[in-house]
């Protein structure tokens, strides 16, 4: 089973982490393990019954020039691309889960031809219902930790079984796209530190080719939706702010 690296976690603080952790540790799965401001202290985000039952904060925010997703739509490829990242609602919870129902708004967003992400403006104005011009919402989602390709990283969802992770709206006068269009599907996250303590977690769409797309779930569909840019996450709320985390691999 993969054993997570602990990295700035020094044997004292395994130690104490683990003194302080129940007897319902044992069980096996995924965890997070949050470090005091002095390093010395781990604390593991338990289930209810366990020694602590937190709901940690998690902000967001764009590491890379650009966030994009390529895609294509009515037989043609295409590129959205969005310049800011915010995040709303997301939490670390138990079993090595995020609270469900978080959102990310995705700011300055335009749809180009490509081949590169702001090559072809074309003549869409780019939304989601009830979001003002280049401002994309996702739906509800939801995320959990899992082992994926050997290695920790982090499944995003859309909350509603069978649901989208967002709807952008494609508006203007000869525009040529669809009004509405789903994307749906499943979001892999990978980290390389995942399981290394850090104040910041620098992620980007996992290996894992094939859980996106547009319209029909077709093999082509699969193969032409991807995410390419990387984001900062980091611990919020002025309890938790600057502190170390990672995900761990509970024994």
């Amino acid at each position: 089973m993969f054993r997570s690296r602990l990295g700035l976690l020094s044997l004292s603080a395994v130690v104490l982490g683990l003194m302080a952790m129940s007897a319902s540790s044992a069980q096996a799965g995924l965890s997070w393990l949050v470090l005091n401001a002095a390093h010395t202290i781990a604390t593991e985000i338990q289930a209810p019954g366990g020694v602590i039952n937190l709901l940690v904060p998690v902000t967001g925010e764009r590491e890379s020039a650009h966030l994009s997703l390529k895609a294509k739509l009515v037989n043609t490829e295409v590129i959205f691309t969005c310049n800011g990242l915010t995040t709303a609602g997301i939490h670390l919870a138990q079993e090595g889960k995020l609270t469900e129902g978080f959102k990310a708004t995705f700011s300055g967003c335009e749809l180009y031809s490509g081949p590169g992400p702001l090559d072809g403006l074309i003549a869409c104005t780019v939304k989601t219902a009830g979001s003002p011009s280049g401002t994309l919402v996702t739906n509800e989602l939801k995320g959990s930790l899992v082992l994926n390709e050997s290695e920790v990283q982090m499944l995003i969802e859309p909350r509603a079984a069978g649901g989208s992770l967002i709807v952008i709206r494609l508006e203007g006068g000869g525009c040529g796209y669809p009004e509405s269009n789903q994307l749906k599907g499943v979001l892999y996250l990978k980290d390389t530190s995942a399981t290394t303590h850090g104040e910041k977690h620098l992620v980007v769409q996992g290996p894992t080719a094939g859980q996106l797309y547009f319209g029909n779930h077709s093999n082509e569909q699969l193969e032409k939706t991807k995410i390419n840019g990387s984001a900062w996450f980091k611990l919020g709320g002025m309890t938790h702010a600057g502190l170390h985390w990672a995900a761990m691999d509970v024994p």
